[in-house]
């Protein structure tokens, strides 16, 4: 897919790497249509335009494999977005995010304070229950689970893409050490 954008003047609008996925140009340009509404500049106009023929290109090349025999899942799109779920001493996990936030849920049962915070150097963020977290000196421990997503704003997510599901998996297994208390081993992440 060749995309070209012809934009000229101070640009300031983030839009993250898209990764060719029909449902995330379609999450992309509903975000940005309703950031925008209202304002008539010509950047703004350009970025909707880009979004709006990236929707079109993605859905042609969705067409393309529809008729090469793939049928396409109808899914609501929440069901489409994929999120991590990190927890100490065990391996990383892809879910959809409706599995991920009932397993999540159970998590922060009792919690008075749900964190969220960005994942270091990667626009990710991290939610986690504030009850799992210690402090020892200006360190800071997590010894409870972590979803990992792609939050764009408010409850407007988009999907993890291979690269990013590769790198969370290794920022997690690096941040992982054993702690000890009471004479006990556990293991935690270094946030």
């Amino acid at each position: 897919m060749d995309i070209r954008v012809n934009i000229s003047g101070n640009v300031n609008f983030f839009v993250p790497v898209l990764s060719g996925s029909l449902d995330e140009a379609r999450r992309l340009l509903r975000y940005y249509e309703k950031e925008l509404e209202g304002r008539k500049t010509e950047e703004a106009a350009a970025l909707l335009d880009f979004l709006q023929d990236f929707l079109e290109e993605c859905q042609e090349e969705q067409n393309k494999e529809n008729s090469n025999g793939k049928e396409e899942v109808g899914k609501e799109m929440d069901e489409d977005v994929n999120v991590m779920i990190v927890e100490p001493g065990k391996p990383a996990k892809l879910m959809k995010l409706p599995l991920a936030l009932e397993l999540m849920e159970q998590e922060f049962q009792g919690t008075m304070e749900v964190l969220e915070c960005v994942v270091p150097t990667y626009d990710l963020t991290m939610c986690c229950s504030g009850g799992k977290m210690i402090s020892a000196g200006e360190e800071k421990f997590l010894f409870g689970k972590a979803m990992i997503c792609k939050k764009v704003c408010g409850d407007f997510y988009l999907p993890l893409t291979r690269d990013e599901i590769h790198d969370v998996t290794r920022i997690f297994e690096m941040l992982t050490v054993t702690l000890c208390a009471d004479g006990k081993d556990f293991q935690a992440f270094r946030i």
